[in-house]
Protein backbone atom coordinates (compact mmCIF):
# COMPACT_ATOMS: atom_id res chain seq x y z
CA UNK A 1 0.00 0.00 0.00
CA UNK A 2 1.47 3.47 -0.62
CA UNK A 3 1.72 5.84 2.30
CA UNK A 4 -0.84 8.11 2.87
CA UNK A 5 2.10 11.20 1.58
CA UNK A 6 2.17 9.74 -1.94
CA UNK A 7 -1.64 9.55 -2.15
CA UNK A 8 -2.15 13.16 -1.14
CA UNK A 9 0.80 14.30 -3.60
CA UNK A 10 -0.89 11.90 -6.26
CA UNK A 11 -4.56 13.28 -6.10
CA UNK A 12 -3.53 16.68 -5.90
CA UNK A 13 -1.20 16.20 -9.15
CA UNK A 14 -3.99 15.11 -11.28
CA UNK A 15 -6.23 17.66 -9.86
CA UNK A 16 -4.31 21.08 -9.50
CA UNK A 17 -0.47 21.74 -10.09
CA UNK A 18 0.02 24.72 -7.70
CA UNK A 19 -0.91 22.78 -4.32
CA UNK A 20 1.71 19.89 -5.28
CA UNK A 21 4.82 22.29 -4.66
CA UNK A 22 3.27 24.07 -1.61
CA UNK A 23 5.73 25.49 0.99
CA UNK A 24 8.94 23.62 -1.32
CA UNK A 25 11.88 26.15 -1.38
CA UNK A 26 12.96 26.12 -5.13
CA UNK A 27 16.37 26.39 -5.85
CA UNK A 28 18.35 26.11 -8.63
CA UNK A 29 19.39 22.36 -9.61
CA UNK A 30 21.19 20.23 -11.73
CA UNK A 31 19.29 18.66 -14.64
CA UNK A 32 18.20 15.12 -13.58
CA UNK A 33 17.89 14.14 -16.82
CA UNK A 34 15.34 11.19 -17.79
CA UNK A 35 14.12 9.14 -20.31
CA UNK A 36 10.08 10.14 -19.15
CA UNK A 37 11.11 14.08 -19.14
CA UNK A 38 12.77 15.03 -22.15
CA UNK A 39 11.34 18.61 -21.81
CA UNK A 40 13.00 19.01 -17.87
CA UNK A 41 14.34 22.75 -18.34
CA UNK A 42 11.13 23.53 -19.92
CA UNK A 43 9.58 22.07 -17.16
CA UNK A 44 11.49 23.32 -14.14
CA UNK A 45 10.97 26.51 -15.40
CA UNK A 46 6.94 26.11 -15.18
CA UNK A 47 7.90 24.56 -11.60
CA UNK A 48 9.36 27.78 -10.39
CA UNK A 49 6.50 29.61 -11.88
CA UNK A 50 4.10 27.79 -10.03
CA UNK A 51 5.88 27.93 -6.61
CA UNK A 52 6.31 31.57 -6.55
CA UNK A 53 1.91 31.23 -7.40
CA UNK A 54 1.59 29.17 -4.80
CA UNK A 55 3.50 31.48 -1.90
CA UNK A 56 1.89 34.61 -3.21
CA UNK A 57 -1.41 33.64 -4.38
CA UNK A 58 -2.75 30.26 -3.85
CA UNK A 59 -1.22 29.01 -0.35
CA UNK A 60 -2.97 32.57 1.46
CA UNK A 61 -6.23 31.54 -0.63
CA UNK A 62 -6.23 28.18 0.77
CA UNK A 63 -5.78 29.28 4.59
CA UNK A 64 -8.38 31.81 3.76
CA UNK A 65 -10.69 28.52 2.32
CA UNK A 66 -10.13 26.62 5.53
CA UNK A 67 -10.68 29.76 8.17
CA UNK A 68 -14.45 30.30 6.42
CA UNK A 69 -14.88 26.50 5.98
CA UNK A 70 -14.32 25.37 9.30
CA UNK A 71 -15.35 21.47 10.81
CA UNK A 72 -18.68 20.37 9.04
CA UNK A 73 -19.03 22.60 6.93
CA UNK A 74 -15.63 22.59 5.18
CA UNK A 75 -16.70 18.65 5.16
CA UNK A 76 -19.48 19.12 3.73
CA UNK A 77 -18.18 21.30 0.56
CA UNK A 78 -15.41 18.49 -0.17
CA UNK A 79 -18.49 15.62 0.11
CA UNK A 80 -20.65 17.89 -2.81
CA UNK A 81 -17.75 18.32 -5.26
CA UNK A 82 -16.47 14.95 -4.75
CA UNK A 83 -19.65 13.02 -5.50
CA UNK A 84 -19.84 15.29 -8.76
CA UNK A 85 -17.15 13.42 -9.93
CA UNK A 86 -18.65 10.03 -9.46
CA UNK A 87 -20.78 9.72 -12.98
CA UNK A 88 -17.43 10.32 -14.97
CA UNK A 89 -15.53 7.53 -12.60
CA UNK A 90 -18.66 5.06 -13.20
CA UNK A 91 -18.32 5.97 -17.07
CA UNK A 92 -14.55 5.03 -17.16
CA UNK A 93 -15.28 2.09 -15.06
CA UNK A 94 -17.31 0.34 -17.29
CA UNK A 95 -14.64 1.24 -20.45
CA UNK A 96 -12.07 0.00 -18.88
CA UNK A 97 -14.40 -3.07 -18.18
CA UNK A 98 -14.24 -2.97 -14.00
CA UNK A 99 -18.02 -3.48 -12.68
CA UNK A 100 -17.08 -3.50 -9.53
CA UNK A 101 -15.90 -0.01 -9.87
CA UNK A 102 -18.34 1.32 -11.91
CA UNK A 103 -20.80 0.12 -9.48
CA UNK A 104 -19.31 1.50 -6.85
CA UNK A 105 -19.12 4.72 -7.83
CA UNK A 106 -23.13 4.44 -9.06
CA UNK A 107 -23.95 3.62 -5.87
CA UNK A 108 -21.66 6.42 -4.03
CA UNK A 109 -23.30 8.76 -6.68
CA UNK A 110 -27.28 7.38 -5.86
CA UNK A 111 -26.45 7.27 -2.16
CA UNK A 112 -25.04 10.15 -1.52
CA UNK A 113 -27.47 12.30 -3.92
CA UNK A 114 -30.05 11.33 -2.03
CA UNK A 115 -29.79 10.16 1.66
CA UNK A 116 -26.80 12.26 1.69
CA UNK A 117 -28.73 15.50 0.99
CA UNK A 118 -26.84 15.94 -2.49
CA UNK A 119 -24.30 15.17 -1.76
CA UNK A 120 -23.36 16.83 1.51
CA UNK A 121 -22.86 13.96 3.57
CA UNK A 122 -20.97 10.95 2.20
CA UNK A 123 -23.02 8.19 3.39
CA UNK A 124 -21.13 5.70 0.42
CA UNK A 125 -18.00 6.03 3.00
CA UNK A 126 -20.07 4.74 6.05
CA UNK A 127 -21.38 1.85 3.66
CA UNK A 128 -17.98 0.81 3.27
CA UNK A 129 -17.81 2.05 -0.14
CA UNK A 130 -14.89 4.58 -0.29
CA UNK A 131 -14.35 7.26 -3.45
CA UNK A 132 -11.79 6.22 -5.98
CA UNK A 133 -11.71 8.80 -8.61
CA UNK A 134 -11.01 7.78 -12.20
CA UNK A 135 -10.35 9.23 -15.41
CA UNK A 136 -10.02 8.56 -18.89
CA UNK A 137 -6.10 8.84 -18.79
CA UNK A 138 -6.40 5.68 -16.64
CA UNK A 139 -8.64 3.91 -19.06
CA UNK A 140 -6.04 4.96 -21.86
CA UNK A 141 -2.95 3.62 -19.47
CA UNK A 142 -5.89 0.46 -18.73
CA UNK A 143 -5.44 -0.42 -22.40
CA UNK A 144 -1.77 -0.04 -22.48
CA UNK A 145 -1.21 3.30 -23.93
CA UNK A 146 2.12 4.85 -22.43
CA UNK A 147 1.99 7.96 -20.52
CA UNK A 148 4.91 9.48 -23.01
CA UNK A 149 6.60 12.48 -21.78
CA UNK A 150 6.07 14.38 -18.90
CA UNK A 151 5.46 17.83 -18.61
CA UNK A 152 4.76 20.82 -16.17
CA UNK A 153 2.72 23.36 -17.01
CA UNK A 154 2.03 26.52 -14.84
CA UNK A 155 -1.47 26.57 -13.65
CA UNK A 156 -2.06 23.05 -14.48
CA UNK A 157 0.75 21.18 -13.25
CA UNK A 158 2.57 17.66 -13.22
CA UNK A 159 1.10 15.80 -16.28
CA UNK A 160 1.90 13.49 -19.32
CA UNK A 161 0.83 13.54 -22.90
CA UNK A 162 -1.58 10.70 -22.36
CA UNK A 163 -3.00 12.79 -19.46
CA UNK A 164 -3.30 15.90 -21.18
CA UNK A 165 -5.52 14.17 -23.07
CA UNK A 166 -7.30 12.27 -20.67
CA UNK A 167 -8.12 15.32 -18.89
CA UNK A 168 -9.73 16.82 -22.42
CA UNK A 169 -11.99 14.15 -22.74
CA UNK A 170 -13.01 14.58 -18.94
CA UNK A 171 -13.90 18.07 -19.43
CA UNK A 172 -16.32 17.12 -22.52
CA UNK A 173 -18.08 13.52 -20.86
CA UNK A 174 -18.20 15.28 -17.66
CA UNK A 175 -22.09 15.72 -16.76
CA UNK A 176 -21.20 19.23 -14.80
CA UNK A 177 -20.05 20.12 -18.34
CA UNK A 178 -21.82 18.28 -20.82
CA UNK A 179 -25.51 18.71 -19.63
CA UNK A 180 -26.87 22.01 -20.80
CA UNK A 181 -28.43 23.95 -18.43
CA UNK A 182 -29.29 27.75 -16.83
CA UNK A 183 -25.19 29.23 -15.92
CA UNK A 184 -23.42 25.70 -16.73
CA UNK A 185 -20.35 27.52 -17.27
CA UNK A 186 -20.96 29.62 -13.60
CA UNK A 187 -20.91 26.20 -12.44
CA UNK A 188 -18.63 24.49 -14.45
CA UNK A 189 -15.82 26.74 -12.90
CA UNK A 190 -17.35 26.90 -9.60
CA UNK A 191 -17.07 23.66 -8.67
CA UNK A 192 -13.63 22.93 -10.35
CA UNK A 193 -12.11 26.14 -8.68
CA UNK A 194 -13.99 25.00 -5.28
CA UNK A 195 -12.68 21.31 -5.62
CA UNK A 196 -9.15 22.70 -6.69
CA UNK A 197 -8.82 24.93 -3.29
CA UNK A 198 -10.34 22.24 -0.96
CA UNK A 199 -7.85 20.01 -1.66
CA UNK A 200 -4.97 22.08 -1.21
CA UNK A 201 -5.89 22.95 2.08
CA UNK A 202 -6.63 19.35 2.76
CA UNK A 203 -3.26 18.04 2.33
CA UNK A 204 -1.38 21.40 3.49
CA UNK A 205 0.61 18.73 6.07
CA UNK A 206 1.07 15.74 3.82
CA UNK A 207 3.10 18.19 1.16
CA UNK A 208 4.88 20.31 3.78
CA UNK A 209 6.24 16.43 5.02
CA UNK A 210 6.86 15.42 1.50
CA UNK A 211 8.78 18.46 0.30
CA UNK A 212 10.21 19.33 3.26
CA UNK A 213 13.90 17.29 3.51
CA UNK A 214 13.63 17.20 -0.67
CA UNK A 215 17.07 18.10 -1.89
CA UNK A 216 15.48 18.75 -5.43
CA UNK A 217 11.71 18.83 -5.18
CA UNK A 218 10.95 19.07 -8.72
CA UNK A 219 12.43 15.58 -8.69
CA UNK A 220 10.43 14.78 -5.98
CA UNK A 221 7.02 15.46 -7.63
CA UNK A 222 7.57 14.19 -10.69
CA UNK A 223 8.53 10.60 -9.09
CA UNK A 224 5.71 10.76 -6.87
CA UNK A 225 3.69 11.41 -9.44
CA UNK A 226 4.59 8.94 -12.35
CA UNK A 227 4.46 6.45 -9.11
CA UNK A 228 1.29 7.48 -8.08
CA UNK A 229 -0.56 7.39 -11.58
CA UNK A 230 0.99 3.77 -12.09
CA UNK A 231 -0.95 2.36 -8.95
CA UNK A 232 -4.01 4.55 -10.25
CA UNK A 233 -4.03 2.56 -13.60
CA UNK A 234 -2.45 -0.50 -12.70
CA UNK A 235 -4.04 -1.48 -9.35
CA UNK A 236 -0.92 -1.74 -7.33
CA UNK A 237 1.28 -4.20 -10.12
CA UNK A 238 -1.15 -5.16 -12.55
CA UNK A 239 0.05 -4.62 -15.97
CA UNK A 240 -1.80 -3.59 -18.82
CA UNK A 241 -1.47 -6.57 -21.00
CA UNK A 242 -2.65 -8.90 -17.69
CA UNK A 243 -5.75 -7.47 -17.25
CA UNK A 244 -8.15 -9.64 -14.60
CA UNK A 245 -12.23 -10.01 -15.85
CA UNK A 246 -13.71 -8.42 -13.19
CA UNK A 247 -10.92 -5.79 -12.43
CA UNK A 248 -10.89 -5.66 -8.32
CA UNK A 249 -9.84 -9.22 -7.64
CA UNK A 250 -6.24 -8.16 -6.75
CA UNK A 251 -5.32 -8.98 -3.20
CA UNK A 252 -3.16 -6.12 -1.27
CA UNK A 253 -0.93 -8.67 -0.13
CA UNK A 254 0.46 -11.36 -2.58
CA UNK A 255 -1.43 -14.97 -1.95
CA UNK A 256 0.73 -17.34 0.03
CA UNK A 257 2.34 -20.13 -2.42
CA UNK A 258 0.47 -23.85 -2.51
CA UNK A 259 3.02 -25.69 -0.73
CA UNK A 260 4.07 -28.89 -3.51
CA UNK A 261 2.11 -31.61 -4.94
CA UNK A 262 3.44 -35.10 -3.72
CA UNK A 263 5.68 -35.96 -6.61
CA UNK A 264 3.65 -39.17 -6.62
CA UNK A 265 0.17 -37.83 -7.07
CA UNK A 266 -1.30 -36.75 -10.10
CA UNK A 267 -3.67 -33.80 -9.32
CA UNK A 268 -6.96 -33.18 -12.34
CA UNK A 269 -7.29 -29.29 -11.48
CA UNK A 270 -8.17 -27.35 -14.36
CA UNK A 271 -5.24 -24.44 -14.96
CA UNK A 272 -5.77 -20.87 -13.20
CA UNK A 273 -7.17 -18.29 -15.40
CA UNK A 274 -5.52 -15.99 -13.53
Amino acid sequence: MRSSILAACGALAIAIGVPAIAGAHVTAQTSTATPDDPFEKFNRVGFKIEATLDRYFVGPLAHLYKLLTPGPIGEGIHNLVTNLTEPLAAFNGVLQLRPRRAATATARFAVNSTIGLAGLIDVGAKLKMPHRANGFGDTLGRYGVGPGPYFFLPLAGPTTLRDMFGSAVDIVADPVHLVNYAYRTEVSLSTGLTRDIDLRARSEDDLQALFGDAADPYATLRSTYLQKRESDIHGDGISPGNLPDIGESVPDTPTPASPPADPGTVTNSPPSLG
